[in-house]
């Protein structure tokens, strides 16, 4: 009777609901008392198509995708972070963002998100950064270099010009006055804006020798003196 009639209809509507068909294109069907071949299926995100992986009349089953929608009024910047600087990374940390073919241009945003994994092959974690995309200027999978700023207090510190390399080890020459150089080794940590950091083998006040010449000839006699130290 009218009663079961009536339960037709809402099941009828509530299939139509779960197919994603709005109440508005369903009361146009109603309105109209004609079955329709075809109906528009909406996007559920307003966006641009980044991606389209059907065409007309292709047949499609549940689960398949068929359009990528990306909101690109804001994007993510994704950065790979070495696996020794990750103890100065952190949720909220300032962040510069400069495309590599607009070096000109500069975005300033703070870090997003640290995800929680590193790649197994590169040893780098990633970082989320995100930026408004007003004029939609940044494009997806664009390059872009990322510079992080960290705040790490005072600390004592050498010229990076300052330091030799010897394997492993980190050397650098202190004038002990009169005329006399000394090789002291050290541990260094955090390399900022030409300086690095030293964790240990120098005193505050040290005078290091930082003249290329002098460090060209100094390494270049490292190995046969390295046994005498």
């Amino acid at each position: 009777g009218k009663a079961r009639a009536s339960a037709l209809v809402h099941g009828a509507r509530q299939r139509l609901l779960l197919w994603n068909i709005s109440n508005r294109q369903i009361d146009q069907i109603v309105a109209s008392g004609k079955a329709r071949e075809y109906i528009p299926i909406t996007s559920p995100a307003s966006g641009y198509v980044v991606n389209k992986a059907v065409v007309e009349g292709a047949s499609v089953s549940a689960g398949d995708r068929l359009f990528r929608i990306a909101d690109l009024d804001k994007i993510w910047v994704e950065a790979d972070i070495y696996e020794q600087d990750l103890a100065q990374i952190a949720v909220g940390q300032k962040a510069t963002v400069s495309l590599t073919h607009r070096a000109d241009r500069h975005y300033r945003s703070k870090v997003a998100f640290v995800y929680p994994y590193l790649d197994d092959k590169s040893r780098t974690a990633r970082v989320r950064i995100e930026l408004p995309n007003k004029g939609l200027e940044l494009k997806p999978d664009m390059y872009a270099d990322v510079e992080l700023e960290s705040v790490i207090g005072e600390r004592l510190a050498v010229p990076e010009q300052a330091v030799i390399y010897s394997g492993p080890r980190r050397i650098v020459f202190i004038d002990a006055g009169s005329d006399k150089l000394v090789p002291k080794l050290v541990v260094v940590g955090v390399k900022t804006d030409g300086y690095f950091e030293v964790l240990s083998g120098l005193d505050e006040g040290d005078l290091v020798v930082t003249s290329g010449n002098f460090l060209l000839s100094a390494e270049s006699r490292l190995k046969a003196a390295t046994g005498l130290w």
